[in-house]
C-alpha cells in the first residue's frame, strides 16, 4: 500500500510540474516579449534619436561657423588697424613715441659652435679639456 501511494504521488507531481512548466509557458512568454507595434514616428526610439543627433550636428555646425566668422572679422580688424598704423607711421597702441622695439631672441643670430671666445675659427680642439702632464 505504501508503494502504491508513493507511485501515485510521483505521478501527481509530474502532472503538476508539466502543467506549471510545460511547453505552453514558453509560448506565452514569446507573445509578451514581442516588440511593440510602431504606429508612428513618435513611437520609434531610433528615429527620434537620429533626429536629435542630426539637430545637434546642425547646431554645432552653426556655432562653429559663427565662431569662425567672428575670428575672421577680428583678424580683419586687426589687419586694417596694423595697415593704418603702418601707413600713417604711428606707433602701436601702448608704446611711447621714441621707444625702440626691444630685440627678440629670434633677431639675434645663433652662436656658431666653432666661434667661442676660447677657440679660433679653425681650432677643433676642446678648450675646456685640461692638458695632460
Amino acid at each position: 500500500m505504501g508503494r502504491l501511494l508513493l507511485v501515485l504521488l510521483i505521478v501527481v507531481t509530474v502532472i503538476v510540474l508539466y502543467r506549471a512548466f510545460g511547453p505552453h509557458t514558453f509560448q506565452r512568454n514569446a507573445i509578451h516579449t514581442a516588440e511593440p507595434v510602431i504606429k508612428g514616428p513618435d513611437d520609434d526610439g531610433e528615429f527620434i534619436w537620429k533626429l536629435e543627433k542630426e539637430r545637434f550636428k546642425q547646431q554645432r555646425a552653426r556655432e562653429l561657423a559663427e565662431q569662425q566668422a567672428q575670428e575672421r572679422k577680428l583678424r580683419q580688424q586687426r589687419l586694417a588697424e596694423l595697415r593704418r598704423q603702418q601707413a600713417t607711421g604711428s606707433t602701436p597702441p601702448g608704446a611711447k613715441p621714441g621707444d625702440t622695439p626691444s630685440p627678440k631672441s629670434s633677431d639675434t643670430p645663433p652662436a656658431k659652435p666653432g666661434n667661442t671666445p676660447n677657440t679660433t675659427p679653425g681650432d677643433t680642439t676642446d678648450s675646456s679639456a685640461t692638458p695632460q702632464e
